[in-house]
């Protein structure tokens, strides 16, 4: 069962904001292969394994602080930031050297919504 998050919280050129991010979605994976021999048997021997990747699927508000750009500046100025995610209950997750890959605006008779892929280096609990 999922904890209830009570704050996402991004941190970018010195600023914490913790009103522009309304869900995440998390993805941690390592890249696997099998490692192929010739062998009688015809199968692999092991697997060759690559570093963790952490991607985040973001469902954001436009970021309205004149002091941080917004999304697609800092996808194109490829800004470092941190995404902190804070539970009711038990240890802070944070996502550290993060970089936009994508964002994609949906605008529909007053409604608007963007999607943000974001990449990050590290993930830390607590």
């Amino acid at each position: 069962m999922a904890d209830y998050v009570q704050r996402v919280t991004l941190r970018a050129l010195g600023v914490d904001l913790d009103d522009v991010i309304v869900s995440v979605s998390e993805k941690d994976d390592v890249p696997t292969k099998v490692v192929n021999t010739m062998n009688k048997k015809k199968t692999g021997r092991g697997y060759k394994q690559g570093n963790s990747n952490y991607s985040l699927e973001l469902d954001a508000e436009q970021i309205n602080d004149p002091t941080v750009p917004d999304w697609h500046v800092l996808k194109d100025k490829r800004t470092r930031f941190v995404i902190v995610k804070t539970p009711d209950v038990g240890l802070p997750v944070s996502y550290i050297d993060c970089v936009v890959t994508s964002v994609s605006d949906n605008t529909s008779d007053g409604d608007s919504s963007r999607k943000v892929s974001v990449m990050a280096l590290q993930r830390k609990v607590g």
